[in-house]
């Protein structure tokens, strides 16, 4: 069983970030897909020599069923990072964001989805739209520490 932390709502700024999508991904190739393009990215990132501002990122787009999801690998990054047709630059939108804290396996982490899903609709919080890109807001997960590395 995970370890979660009380969910709670932060107001953040906007974040500039470079990222990489990936259209069409299905929820059992997430674990394999997603995590390789971090070494592309931080790749990347190096030979351009940017330094990241913050942990990386997956950040769920879209979450439809029949065509898979888009998602976006990403970091944050200093602003006025350019990026590149594979490598775009972004930002994480200013706003509120319901955050939940997750100390555990990796396997774990839909627990910790399912748990602050749980609780926005107790408390009533809906999704709203934060761009242009994806409806109903942005399902983003950070990562502070590899999953492959420190499995806790």
């Amino acid at each position: 069983m995970p370890s979660l932390l009380p969910p709670r709502i932060e107001t953040r700024a906007a974040q500039p970030c470079v990222r990489i999508t990936v259209d069409g991904i299905r929820q059992p190739d997430i674990g394999t897909r997603l995590p390789a393009l971090l070494p592309e990215l931080f790749g990347w990132l190096a030979a351009r020599g940017v330094v990241p501002a913050g942990a990386p990122f997956f950040r769920y787009v879209t979450m439809g069923q029949g065509e898979g999801m888009t998602v976006d690998v990403g970091v944050p990054v200093p602003e006025g990072t350019a990026g590149d047709e594979r490598v775009q630059a972004d930002a994480l939108p200013a706003g509120r964001y319901a955050v939940l804290t997750h100390v555990g396996d990796f396997a774990e982490v839909h627990t910790a989805n399912v748990a602050l899903h749980d609780w926005l609709r107790q408390h009533r919080l809906d999704a709203v739209p934060v761009d242009g890109r994806g409806g109903g807001g942005a399902h983003l997960e950070s990562y502070v520490s590899d999953p492959s590395v420190e499995p806790d």
